[in-house]
């Protein structure tokens, strides 16, 4: 059991960072990014979103802006952005696919 909420866990950071690399140069606001992991987990909770918007925050591959009782919104760093874009090596706790393509 625990496996499995790993890796859930593990793969709704890595939808989050694709789908808030995806908004560039916008930031992705919680709406968006809920429904997205909401499709994929339907028993997802904004509480478990907000939990691993805050993992991916301090791992520094994304920048949140909490104002008091309004969405979230969320910007990747230059680091999100070289994670998602297979510049930098795996970070542990992210599913990230393996790069099957050569360039």
């Amino acid at each position: 059991m625990i496996e499995t909420e790993q890796a859930r866990r593990e793969g709704l950071r890595w939808v989050l960072l694709q789908v808030i690399n995806k908004a560039r140069p916008y930031p992705a606001n919680d709406r968006l990014l809920w429904d997205v992991g909401h499709s994929l987990y339907p028993d997802m909770t904004m509480l478990e979103l907000q939990k691993e918007l805050l993992f991916l925050d301090g791992l520094s591959l994304v920048r949140l802006t909490r104002p008091p009782a309004r969405s979230w919104t969320a910007t990747l760093t230059p680091e999100g952005v070289n994670l998602v874009e297979y510049v930098i090596d795996d970070i542990r706790g992210i599913a990230r696919p393996a790069k099957y393509w050569r360039e």
